[in-house]
């Protein structure tokens, strides 16, 4: 029983030491950029928004400080992977001369 315990313990405080992982978003390929609608390209960027509110809302836990590092790190990267996607993103709604507030091109 004493050592059934000890494993349980010891289950739970190696649980606590492991980094969180955010995943990360994939840039646009060309070709993708070149079919989306500014229906698309908004809905995109909403979904981008709220990857990046999940990010940094996520609560900070106490843990040891090379956890840490590695947390940094990963949120670190996701935001990049993220602000990546906005930008190609915008640099398209532009290009397409979207109404943003509409989302569709505006009419020239």
């Amino acid at each position: 029983m004493r050592n059934l315990v000890a494993l349980a313990v010891l289950g739970l405080a190696a649980s606590g030491c492991a980094a969180q992982h955010y995943g990360r978003l994939s840039p646009l390929p060309a070709a993708h950029v070149e079919t989306m609608t500014c229906a698309d390209i908004a809905a995109d960027l909403h979904r981008v928004e709220g990857f990046l509110f999940e990010v940094n809302a996520a609560p900070a836990r106490l843990i040891p400080t090379t956890t840490q590092t590695r947390n940094r790190r990963e949120r670190d990267a996701a935001r990049a992977s993220a602000e990546t996607r906005r930008a190609q993103l915008l640099a398209a709604q532009d290009a397409q001369r979207c109404d943003v507030l509409r989302g569709r091109a505006t009419e020239s």
